[in-house]
């Protein structure tokens, strides 16, 4: 006997065609039957007249990696329709670690004193996550700032050859224990200190497993052509499948680079590439406060740079930076900027950068840098959005 029947709803059966009116019936959690089901017996009938009835979405792009296993229900994204997240992206995923303590360093969204967070490899990771009755399926990728981390820890440099070989090795280990790709965040620290010949062998190992390669491009506005073509390229190369994320340029960007980005991507797959690619579905981006940094100031983690936040030289330094990860930045357009997520001055979430720094009365780059230094160790989880020029992030 079927279990369930959602009766009269308004079928959005994922074909791309119009919608019709039916009954869909379920038996052990699968879809049995869909149709005009009246003479159909089963234990439960549910009139959702009025209401859409779809498959579960799939968000291909997501920062949850540690929210699941605060809030295992994931809520937020069930309540959308949601029934599988893809976490591990733009380069950051919560494993591998050397020690539990390094989590807080590799794990958006991490808080503090959760129990329990104890893995160490992916594998432990993906077991961690197994324990609970999570509300959505996940699929994980594997990071390339946790991989580089386990290697080179905070130093300043490009990794040597038999250093590009032990992060190749962590990577076939995370695919052999379930990771479902790898994902890289080349406009973040450390994805912005490796250059193409260092990806490129761990992407060849993500081949190898007949997996996902997920990036965050180098560059998406004046110079998104060479962004989107260093990840063609790396594809090329290594033989893996490309999942370029959230495709659309932002400010800088020329006003036919979508188009031109669209050309490229259309020439690529004629030429054998096999990609695709999401994009944010709303006018708003956000990224990590610290992309402001340029590279020589986040050499040594975290203590190193609280030192620099509280030197003047340093700070001069900094704003001197003439290539800042957003162009918003280098133009000073601070009221576009909003803050997003603060932990130490929640208060301020909502408010421009502009606006924060008429209240403090200090020039807003100096506002941004205050931030980051009254955040402390936990700087990482500072979070800003911007008016941006489909998935959640």
């Amino acid at each position: 006997m079927i279990d369930l029947i959602f009766e009269n709803g308004l079928i959005y059966d994922g074909s791309g065609n119009e919608p019709y009116v039916a009954d869909v019936a379920t038996l052990d959690n699968k879809i049995e039957y869909i149709g005009q089901l009246d003479d159909v017996e089963c234990i439960q009938r549910i009139n959702v007249e009025g209401l859409a009835v779809a498959p579960g979405f799939i968000d291909l792009h997501t920062h949850s990696d540690f929210t699941l296993v605060v809030n295992t229900k994931a809520e937020s994204q069930v309540h959308q329709g949601v029934t599988t997240e893809v976490v591990g992206q733009c380069g950051h995923s919560c494993a591998p670690v050397c020690h539990p303590s390094e989590i807080a360093k590799v794990a958006l969204g991490y808080i503090p004193g959760c129990e329990g967070a104890g893995w160490e490899s992916f594998g432990e990771y993906l077991d961690h996550l197994d324990q609970y009755d999570l509300g959505v399926n996940v699929a994980a990728f594997v990071g390339h700032g946790a991989i580089h981390r386990m290697v080179m820890g905070d130093e300043l440099r490009l990794p040597e050859p038999e250093e590009v070989d032990q992060m190749a090795g962590l990577v076939h280990q995370a695919m052999e224990e379930g990771a479902a790709g790898f994902s890289t965040g080349l406009e973040y620290w450390p994805g912005i200190q490796s250059a193409p010949e260092h990806i490129v062998p761990l992407c060849e190992v993500t081949a190898s497993h007949n997996r996902l390669y997920a990036t965050h491009v180098r560059n998406r506005d004046r110079f998104y052509d060479l962004g989107f073509g260093e990840a063609i390229a790396t594809a090329r190369t290594s033989g893996a499948r490309l999942q370029i994320s959230h495709i659309q340029p932002k400010y800088g960007a020329p006003a036919h680079a979508m188009e031109h980005t669209l050309e490229i991507i259309s020439a690529a797959r004629r030429h054998g590439v096999e990609l695709a690619f999401d994009v944010i579905p709303h006018d708003w981006a956000h990224t990590l406060v610290m992309a402001i940094l340029p590279r020589w100031a986040l050499e040594g983690g975290v203590d190193r740079i609280l030192e620099r936040l509280k030197d003047d030289e340093s700070r001069d330094q900094i704003k001197r930076n003439r290539s800042p990860m957003w162009l918003l930045v280098a133009d000073r357009l601070w009221s576009k900027i909003v803050l997003l997520n603060s932990r130490e001055n929640p208060q301020l979430v909502g408010e421009s950068l502009e606006e924060i720094g008429k209240a403090r009365g200090n020039d807003p780059y100096d506002v941004v840098l205050d931030l980051l230094l009254e955040e402390g160790n936990d700087m990482h989880q500072l979070l800003w959005t911007s008016h941006a020029f489909l998935e959640s992030d």
